[in-house]
């Protein structure tokens, strides 16, 4: 076990082939797998050198994900928070202009990402996300690569019909949002139908402004 200066002696080898292996790793940190090979020589001339072997390094896990728009644009200040596997708030933290989000001294366990506070005019995505930072790795571990995580805009379709629920097309719309007007001229096709997306977090009503004829 290494001691408070991290260092571990081992006397007393015979001449042969060792590997020194990690099995257990301090509170919070990676167990680093990648043993570490030498020789002790048959022959010295007097006392035999001690060999110094090169530094173990432990390591702590890392996480990374972008921020998009339903088309693939980055999205900048979006806030996320990251829990452990005891539901305790590890962070909080922010996507940056190219919609990323990176986060390292992650130790092992499982963790949740669950967005926050998303941007203006998008819907928040409650939508968590769970990943698991590994108790082993062989040497330095690759960070941990998530999904994109989508923020959307809001979608609705209005569908005309005659008395006879058959559809009726040349109807014209307008759009409301909070009682004021913000698409006019929306007309129905030949199944009846208005379709309109983009839309922000709001309340929205449709309100008939022409009749087809008859």
């Amino acid at each position: 076990m290494t001691d408070d200066t991290g260092q571990i002696v081992a006397d007393g080898l015979a001449p042969g082939e060792y590997k020194l292996n990690e099995i257990a790793a301090p509170k919070g940190y990676i167990v680093n797998t990648l043993p570490i090979s030498f020789t002790i020589d048959e022959e010295a001339e007097g006392e035999p050198d001690i060999i110094d072997l090169e530094t173990m390094v432990n390591y702590k896990g890392s996480v990374e994900w972008q921020k998009i728009t339903e088309d693939g644009e980055p999205l900048a200040g979006a806030e996320f928070k990251v829990f452990n596997q005891d539901e305790e708030l590890v962070t909080t933290v922010n996507s940056d202009e190219n919609g990323m989000v990176q986060i390292g001294e992650l130790g092992p366990g499982t963790y949740t990402v669950q967005e926050t506070s998303t941007i203006e005019g998008y819907i928040l995505n409650s939508e968590p996300f769970d990943f698991t930072i590994d108790k082993d790795y062989r040497g330095k571990p690759e960070s941990i690569i998530l999904d994109q995580f989508k923020n959307y805009q809001g979608k609705v379709q209005l569908i005309k019909m005659t008395d006879s629920n058959e559809p009726l097309a040349g109807a014209v719309f307008d759009l409301l949002r909070d009682d004021e007007v913000i698409k006019s001229g929306l007309t129905t096709d030949e199944n009846g139908q208005v379709f309109v997306e983009d839309l922000i977090p709001g309340n929205y009503s449709f309100t008939e402004t022409s009749a087809p004829e008859g």
